[in-house]
């Protein structure tokens, strides 16, 4: 083993806490690698892991002498979790779930090693074990909001939890993190009478993520009706150069930096009059920003379209297909119910052209879901499984998220559990421009949507690139995504009440290509006559629901 000299060490850890890693790097390496200690592997993958400009050869590198240094030493702490970070960027969530079992049952209850796997099961596609473990930390002392945020969230991905289970949830959420004092929250500054409604959109997803599509069309409805439009940008970058900030908002202010009482004061001197949150329960949300009221009306749209069960969070959007009046009861916030959809798209390019059924010279039938591989679910690939077995097809599956052979072998896997060629199971890369995203529609003669968690920019795509998209009916506001979808362009024959109807009809409409290929051809002008993209009339009915909602506060005041 290497002798190293008591001056060696301490200009390492000098070094090291004076985080100059490229300067580390160089020290450690100039040293003979022979035998090198354990503690030596784990700051020479520190090094090269922080350096500026790390390269990902640096990250394998960094991987490589993590795995080594924590085998050498499973005490070594240090090298373990970063060995768990390299491992996630690398994407090597195999190795990864792995490691974490080996580790909990040498060591028991761990809260971060139990985290880690619960986030790799989710990454993966293993969403029941991963709901499984995260339930074991949820009372841990060490737990966050954000890792809470992300349970709740997950119980939308599975038919295990009913809406009961997942308020339920919610309300052991807030009492685990109570209200901020209200000593260090300053008093509203918002005029209960202005010339033009402030209205605050919250949110760490404006640019980059599919709620654009939906977002911009609607906000440039509201500059039409007169409403101050004000963003607030929850990630850490600035985004002031972008054309979000230049052409859709009064205002732009990036706040991902504030924590969550300098963030409700800076709303509040913003004197904003409703505040919409587009994150709920999503990755980077700020929910104890509406728990501790930031604004006098505060409402839920768009990024997450479920109850957030936070009581200050006084109305969500929804229309009447994702929530009957008598499941009011199940949603903490009063429902604004749109006369028809709860969010309308932009029109896509119309440059895109809609060709002839596949089928009809493939001589096989082809489906396809381009949905989140996290969203196809072990009853999704059953029910998907026996629809491929039972007619002459393959399947094409693509995500929007991010590229990993480990999840994709998981879920041929899964497949091959279901006894399905894995040779039917077609995967495309992730495309850089969105128009190649969208052509790809064309190689699709139908597509499956996931449950109980449905698509929806995926499903606005495929109507229209002239593709119907077969759904299934649910039982909360997020599994209906797809029927209020179906129901708004005349699908409703698209829509399948269970399992077993979803089989049937995914077989029967494989089997009829003429009708569907009559279909495929009139479909996007069927939905330019729907109200999917009737942004101008969703903008308006927007802007009478804010404006009401404003009148009925204004009222409360008198």
């Amino acid at each position: 083993m290497v002798d190293l000299h008591d001056h060696q060490i301490n200009k390492l850890n000098i070094l090291y806490k004076e985080k100059k890693y490229l300067e580390l790097e160089k020290e450690i390496e100039s040293i003979n690698k022979k035998d090198r200690p354990y503690f030596l592997l784990t700051l020479l993958g520190v090094a090269k892991y922080f350096k500026k400009n790390s390269t990902k050869e640096d990250l394998i590198d960094a991987w490589g002498l993590f795995d080594e240094a924590y085998n050498k030493d499973q005490s070594n702490l240090l090298a373990f979790n970063n060995l768990i970070v390299t491992s996630g960027n690398l994407k090597k969530f195999f190795y990864l779930i792995n490691l974490l079992k080996q580790r909990i049952n040498k060591f028991g209850y761990e809260y971060y090693s139990l985290r880690s796997l619960a986030e790799a099961n989710y990454l993966i596609g293993n969403v029941k074990e991963s709901l499984e473990i995260f339930s074991k930390i949820l009372d841990d002392k060490l737990i966050t909001k954000e890792i809470w945020s992300t349970f709740i969230s997950l119980l939308n991905y599975t038919k295990e939890y009913s809406q009961k289970d997942y308020l339920n949830y919610c309300n052991r959420f807030l009492k685990k993190f109570e209200n901020y004092s209200k000593d260090k929250i300053v008093k509203s500054e918002f005029i209960l009478k202005p010339q033009k409604l402030r209205i605050g959109f919250l949110s760490p997803d404006f640019y980059g993520h599919s709620i654009g599509t939906f977002l911009y069309g609607t906000l440039e409805e509201l500059k039409k009706n007169n409403f101050d439009l004000i963003a607030f940008n929850l990630r850490k970058n600035n985004l002031n150069e972008n054309k979000v900030n230049k052409f859709l908002f009064s205002e732009w202010n990036d706040v991902g930096s504030l924590n969550d009482v300098d963030l409700i004061n800076f709303i509040k001197k913003k004197k904003i009059n409703i505040l919409i949150d587009l994150a709920g329960h999503t990755h980077l949300n700020r929910l104890l920003v509406i728990k501790n009221r930031a604004a006098p009306i505060q409402v839920s749209w768009l990024g997450y379209c479920n109850t957030s069960g936070i009581k200050e969070m006084d109305y969500i959007i929804l229309d009447p297909n994702l929530v009957n009046k008598k499941e009011t009861y199940e949603y903490v916030e009063e429902i604004i119910f749109m006369p028809n959809i709860w969010n309308a798209s932009e029109k896509l390019s119309s440059d895109l052209v809609v060709n002839e059924l596949p089928a009809i010279k493939n001589n096989f039938f082809t489906f396809g879901s381009f949905n989140n591989f996290q969203k196809i679910s072990d009853d999704v690939i059953e029910v998907w499984s026996k629809i491929i077995n039972k007619t002459n097809s393959k399947l094409i599956l693509k995500t929007s998220v991010f590229e990993s052979d480990d999840i994709k072998e998981n879920i041929l896997n899964k497949f091959k559990n279901n006894n399905v060629d894995k040779k039917k199971i077609v995967f495309y890369n992730k495309t850089l421009l969105k128009s190649d995203h969208m052509k790809l529609y064309n190689n699709i003669d139908l597509s499956l949507d996931t449950f109980p968690y449905p698509g929806v920019t995926t499903s606005f795509e495929a109507i229209w690139m002239g593709v119907p998209v077969l759904t299934m009916k649910g039982n909360n506001c997020v599994s209906r995504y797809g029927e209020s979808i179906n129901n708004n362009v005349g699908l409703k024959k698209y829509i399948a009440n269970d399992s077993e109807d979803y089989i049937n009809k995914a077989i029967s409409i494989s089997q009829d290509i003429n009708n569907l290929s009559i279909l495929r051809q009139s479909l996007r002008k069927k939905s330019l006559n729907s109200t999917l993209f009737d942004i101008e009339n969703f903008g308006k009915n927007f802007s009478t629901n804010l404006s009401d909602i404003w009148k009925k506060y204004v009222t409360t005041q008198r």
